[in-house]
């Protein structure tokens, strides 16, 4: 697969069955690199050992922000998936790109944050909105709502198929606006 088409996976750690809400972000980092590879959820009750254990040898760093809705042992991964030693079978299909629409690729301050399906550009959009609004709720709450309203009516959509992209500048008036931009890959 590559790099250009390397989906980002929303899923489950391996074995983990807890569904606590999620309490603690683990980011996982491959020692060396400054490039995120993993976010894993974890429960007051499962954290240490999400950042000891379910970050495999990924150098791993915990916050106490986490995204309304998520659970213990939520991840999203940012790795290229490992090699299978068996063909793909039809349900994997989509996973190869063959059937799902050209993928999204979404941009922060010029540097590109994630890639997939819409639905998962949002995911990371909404992400990224919640981190800021934890930080500094004045200058994001009104830019929040109007790119969840984007999202959810068709806006975003709609911009990218008329004119390529879509794009918003998040706190504008403060020292350090963000900004977004959502585009189709080539």
């Amino acid at each position: 697969m590559s790099p250009r088409s390397k989906p980002v996976r929303f899923d489950r750690v391996p074995g983990v069955d807890c569904s606590a809400p999620g309490a603690y972000r683990v980011e996982a980092f491959t020692p060396g690199h400054a490039s995120l590879d993993v976010v894993i959820y974890a429960c007051r009750d499962h954290a240490d050992q999400a950042r000891r254990e379910w970050t495999g040898k990924l150098w791993a760093y915990v916050q106490d922000d986490v995204m309304p809705g998520k659970v213990c042992g939520d991840r999203t991964d940012f790795r290229e998936p490992e090699p299978q030693d068996v063909e793909p079978g039809p349900q994997d299909v989509g996973e190869l790109g063959l059937l799902e629409p050209m993928p999204y690729r979404l941009q922060v301050d010029g540097r590109v944050h994630a890639r997939g399906t819409l639905q998962e550009v949002q995911a990371a959009v909404a992400e990224l909105v919640t981190l800021k609004l934890a930080i500094n709720p004045v200058s994001f709450a009104a830019d929040a709502q109007a790119v969840n309203a984007a999202f959810n009516g068709g806006t975003v959509e709609q911009e990218v198929s008329a004119h390529g992209e879509w794009f918003t500048i998040l706190a504008v008036d403060s020292d350090h606006p963000v900004r977004l931009k959502v585009t189709r890959e080539a």
